[in-house]
């Protein structure tokens, strides 16, 4: 009996030393402990912010926290620290902070020292690989003491009312006009207040232009991937702004600070859409556009699915067309029913109905793609029968590509 009670407590013990050195090993004590043991310990604090239901915190927690490469890395370089933002007992916390660094998305990754000096922010899912480039990263930063100096280290700070319900009520009461009234008031524009609010709640006005020409200081001030990305929801009004007076030289120069600022997979992952094509939709300038479609080292789903509105708006340019002909005869395997109706669309255009024939018979053997349904394919090919457009609704096909969680 002694003997079978031995071999239980073994396994058991042989359990839990496995699941501490196979699992991030969250520390769960209070604030004011969780400062003390980073001061005892001399390490940063790695704070993930998260709310339940969250699919990319979810993720986060299945997948790479377990890993245990990236387990080793938090136990021993880190106290990590979970913080579920709308938890009954943690909310203040989250609120606390949340407000004090602007975090309105999650998961938030917050990496802070025992005396409130930020080292780094970033947020989203990471897969297990470039989660540990991000926390190697934090490391050397730790190691050579380089934090982001434009946040205070007090908690205390006076901010305007409209700053402080965005998050305690959760609700903004002033518009963008007002916010940049507001900015007009203050003496100084570059500290943490001003940058927290042209950062989070600013999409338009004279202060976002302010933002995107001093975006390199600010990114070295506040953290360099949080501050590109929050360029996102800025950049319709910069390329109105810019594209309505024909100031390429401007966008573009914005498009260089957010280059150099944001972490590489986000800026290969984001700038089609977010960056590119804002100005090609206000300017339609097409040559830019398809120069920086076919230049970007983009795969051929992702430079297909941008020139899907190329193609639309070029119905009448001969030149743009037989170019993009040329896109899909040379590099297209016609695998998906989108590359399929372009191809058709695109001769349909330049009438050259033979052709458009031709192509149709690839729909038979191709991937079905969102939006093609076999309505889509028929009245297509009744065009093509008949060489005639009209009556034909003209769609933008796209293929979506699977996420990426990594």
């Amino acid at each position: 009996m002694n003997k079978i009670k031995s071999i239980v407590l073994g396994l058991i013990c042989l359990y839990t030393i496995s699941t501490a050195y196979g699992q991030t090993q969250f520390y769960t004590g209070s604030w004011e402990q969780l400062i003390k043991k980073a001061q005892t310990e001399n390490k940063p604090i790695f704070i993930d912010m998260y709310f339940t239901g969250c699919m990319p915190c979810r993720e986060m927690d299945n997948r790479v926290f377990p890993d245990t490469k990236v387990a080793n890395i938090l136990n021993n370089e880190f106290i990590p620290y979970k913080v579920d933002v709308f938890n009954e007992k943690e909310k203040a916390l989250g609120l606390k902070l949340s407000k004090k660094y602007a975090i309105t998305g999650f998961p938030t990754f917050l990496i802070l020292t025992a005396d409130n000096h930020v080292i780094d922010i970033d947020g989203g899912f990471k897969g297990v690989d470039n989660f540990i480039r991000f926390l190697n990263s934090v490391t050397a930063k730790f190691a050579n003491k380089k934090y982001y100096k434009g946040y205070s280290t007090s908690y205390k700070l006076d901010y305007p009312e409209f700053y402080r319900n965005s998050f305690e009520k959760r609700k903004l009461d002033k518009s963008s006009e007002e916010i940049n009234d507001y900015l007009d008031t203050l003496a100084d524009i570059d500290g943490e207040i001003p940058f927290l609010i042209m950062f989070k709640f600013l999409k338009e006005g004279k202060y976002v232009e302010y933002y995107s020409d001093h975006l390199l200081e600010f990114g070295n001030k506040f953290g360099t991937n949080i501050v590109a990305r929050s360029m996102i929801s800025k950049m319709d009004y910069l390329a109105k702004k810019y594209g309505e007076t024909n100031n390429l030289e401007k966008y573009e120069a914005a498009l260089s600070h957010i280059k150099e600022l944001m972490a590489l997979n986000d800026w290969n992952r984001l700038r089609i859409k977010c960056f590119y094509k804002p100005y090609y939709d206000v300017t339609k300038d097409t040559n830019w556009y398809i120069e920086k479609i076919n230049n970007g080292n983009f795969d051929w789903q992702d430079r297909s699915n941008a020139y899907a509105n190329i193609i639309l708006d070029s119905q009448n340019n001969g030149p743009i067309l037989e170019q993009l002909r040329g896109y899909y005869e040379n590099n297209s395997e016609r695998k998906f029913q989108s590359d399929v109706y372009k191809e058709v669309l695109i001769n349909l255009f330049l009438k050259d109905y033979k052709r458009a024939a031709d192509v149709m018979k690839y729909f038979e053997n191709a991937t079905k793609s969102p939006g093609i349904s076999e309505e889509v394919i028929s009245s297509l090919e009744l065009a093509v029968s008949k060489e005639e457009l009209s009556g034909l609704e003209i769609l933008a096909a796209q293929m979506l590509k699977p996420i990426q969680m990594e």
